[in-house]
């Protein structure tokens, strides 16, 4: 009977053992921040690869540039750049190819994939640069620039370096969250950024991505503030502070989106009273499309034509007053099927 007591008491012990930290281990887990939406999981961005450029011009530009953007991101603190694969791959029709994008994220374990492209014309020089991120495979964001004068690589290289940044700019958020004790955090923002002691930041999460409907680019994305955190110390690259407000308990944890300061100021309006009339409405947003567009153009023009036939001789004609009419539709059934019409005619 001694022995069945043991047991009895040893399996009770393994089983509130079991509990305690099981009911532990899930405190823990609401304290890390709860959900995470799969629109912030896809626009978090720790280890980015850069494809090897390509223009027409043997590599003229191509190589310089790819060297030059991987050097860039050697060095910022934010990205952690990973080696592309040595195997072949045809970068400028990456745009087309999501399973190819997704394999080499997969490959490269990165979570962005930065590619570019050169062309040189009768215009000028002009740049495209892609940047892919998330496991969808889909671009996010594009930026292009063109030079019509100086063709130097040096000077290239200013416009590489200028629209790399405008795709870190587009990115709805500057910095993440490294670290927290307490009330105390640390970001991976700082001097650099334009951040300074006293300065409040914003920690969001990203709820949705707003993307093209046919080029699936994002066009904007909808956020939640979640915290706020008041900068005590600013360094360079990073920024210590206190959280001074979050929605809960724990709920600003490391790996937290940052929104530095920034916002929109209008000029005071001059309106001393909002409404209008004698029965005023609420002003409401215009609704964005959903299903296609369509728009008419018209406008006024000269014509003139001569005719030479072989039978009747020279016959013109000419308007100094020619109206035209144009007609442009579009109907967007999937993000993959679409359908356009257009016309165009004068009289």
């Amino acid at each position: 009977m001694n022995s069945s007591f043991h047991l009895t008491l040893k399996r009770f012990v393994t089983i509130f053992l079991f509990v305690f930290c099981a009911s532990k281990g899930l405190a823990q887990t609401k304290n890390q921040g709860g959900y995470i939406s799969p629109a912030d999981q896809e626009l978090t961005i720790k280890q980015v690869t850069v494809a090897p450029f390509t223009d027409n011009l043997s590599g003229i530009y191509a190589n310089p540039l790819t060297t030059d953007v991987r050097d860039q991101l050697t060095q910022d603190p934010r990205w952690a750049l990973k080696d592309f694969p040595a195997r072949a791959v045809k970068s400028e029709k990456l745009d087309e190819e999501r399973g190819e994008v997704q394999k080499i994220l997969k490959e490269t374990k990165s979570d962005a994939l930065i590619t570019g492209r050169v062309l040189k014309g009768p215009a000028g020089i002009s740049l495209r640069m892609t940047l892919f991120a998330g496991p969808s495979g889909l671009p996010l964001l594009v930026e292009e620039a063109n030079e019509p004068q100086r063709f130097e690589i040096e000077r290239i290289k200013e416009i590489e370096k200028e629209t790399l940044k405008k795709i870190r700019d587009r990115l709805p958020y500057k910095g993440l969250v490294l670290s927290r004790r307490a009330q105390e955090v640390t970001i991976n923002l700082g001097k650099n950024e334009g951040l300074h002691e006293g300065n409040d930041v914003t920690a969001i999460q990203i709820l949705k991505i707003n993307r093209h409907p046919k080029l699936n680019l994002m066009i904007s994305t909808e956020k939640e503030i979640l915290g706020k955190i008041h900068l005590t110390k600013v360094d360079d690259e990073l920024s210590f502070g206190q959280v001074t407000f979050e929605k809960e308990q724990g709920l600003v944890v490391p790996g937290m989106k940052i929104v530095p300061p920034e916002g929109i100021s209008y000029p005071e309006s001059k309106i001393n009273d909002p409404s209008f009339g004698d029965k005023p409405v609420a002003w409401l947003p215009e609704p964005a499309p959903q299903y296609g567009r369509l728009q008419v153009l018209a406008g006024l023009g000269q014509y003139a034509q001569n005719v030479n036939l072989a039978t009747s001789g020279t016959i013109t004609g000419s308007n100094s007053l020619t109206p035209n009419l144009g007609v442009m539709a579009e109907g967007w059934f999937t993000r993959e099927w679409w359908l356009a019409f257009q016309l165009r005619q004068s009289t």
